[in-house]
């Protein structure tokens, strides 16, 4: 059992403002389910895992501690807000490109 994963699952939770019983509901689950997977006294199987992390936006590798970045889900949105959030994404990374040649 991942130690981080009960406490990144509630903090999760908290940041979308959903309550066990909703998250629950939205996932196909049991409150106690919620509950005990947040307390790290079960652990969900995969199909739980990735609904949980399409809830709250984030990966599975977030969820079990494995990485640390948070992901921008697009699958709702049109072909112009992809654009949009695209051209966003490669003008911070020509910025962070600019920023490390300058600090070398």
């Amino acid at each position: 059992m991942v130690y981080d994963f009960g406490l990144r699952l509630k903090a999760s939770r908290k940041d979308k403002k959903l309550t066990q019983n909703q998250v629950a509901e939205l996932i196909g689950t049991t409150k106690s389910s919620i509950s005990g997977y947040e307390n790290n006294t079960s652990f969900p199987p995969i199909e739980i895992l990735k609904k949980l992390a399409l809830l709250y936006g984030v990966s599975c590798d977030y969820l079990l501690g494995m990485e640390n970045r948070h992901t921008i889900i697009l699958e709702n949105l049109n072909d112009r807000q992809c654009d949009i959030i695209d051209n966003i994404v490669c003008e911070i990374c020509k910025e962070f490109e600019l920023l490390n040649k300058n600090i070398k």
